[in-house]
């Protein structure tokens, strides 16, 4: 097993981590990097490291097709997709949403406890990514599963009366961009790259990471 060296117990890195870190300190030494990150976030993480601070370093962000993304009729994507047409409508949407807990899952359940005590009934989570089979929640949820289609993920987006994305992480945020193209606010962590994404009481909102009550006031909002 690896152990944590003592003088970085407090940062989590691993005597492995450190072995690295100084292979690549000594092998980098004299070489020149151009550095390309998709946020602004993640430009400011290059200029600030040790490795890549001399680097020339830039920020060209994920392009998404608006021929695709764009807004659609709700109540007809509602139909569509097999959605009530009478309760608002909540998205949680990743990859594996459930058992990667960078995307925030415990989060997302929190703030549907929060809706669902102040306003029981009136909001429902639509959780998709997941190839699990549908789990009994406290509050009404619907599974779409993996959606391959971006055609079929535009109108989800269409859909839904918001989209939630409480990650404690996120280089960019994908569908944060993808689902504010289809012109639906966003509410997320904030953290990362959504920072460059989200024009705050514009297109969405960010809130504080893993302050369930703070996303739960943003979707009444």
């Amino acid at each position: 097993s690896i152990r944590k060296s003592r003088d970085d117990s407090n940062t989590g890195f691993t005597e492995l981590d450190q072995l690295i870190f100084s292979e690549k300190v000594n092998s980098w030494r004299n070489q020149t990097f151009t550095v390309i990150t998709p946020s602004y976030w993640l430009s400011t993480c290059a200029k600030k490291s040790t490795l890549f601070k001399n680097s020339s370093i830039h920020t060209i962000a994920h392009p998404i097709a608006l021929t695709t993304f764009y807004r659609r009729h709700v109540s007809t994507s509602r139909y569509e997709l097999g959605l009530p047409l009478d309760q608002k409508l909540i998205l949680f949407c990743a990859m594996d949403p459930l058992n990667n807990p960078i995307k925030g899952w415990e989060i997302a359940n929190e703030t549907m406890w929060h809706l669902e005590v102040a306003e029981p009934g009136k909001y429902a989570l639509v959780i998709c990514g997941s190839d699990e089979e549908e789990k009994s929640l406290p509050y009404q949820s619907y599974w779409p599963g993996k959606i391959h289609d971006d055609e079929r993920l535009a109108k989800l987006y269409s859909a839904v009366d918001v989209v939630i994305c409480p990650s404690s992480q996120e280089g960019f945020g994908q569908v944060a961009l993808e689902a504010q193209a289809c012109g639906t606010p966003v509410i997320a962590s904030d953290v990362g790259g959504f920072k460059d994404i989200i024009q705050q009481d514009k297109t969405g909102l960010l809130v504080n990471e893993r302050d369930a009550s703070g996303f739960a006031s943003g979707v009444s909002k």
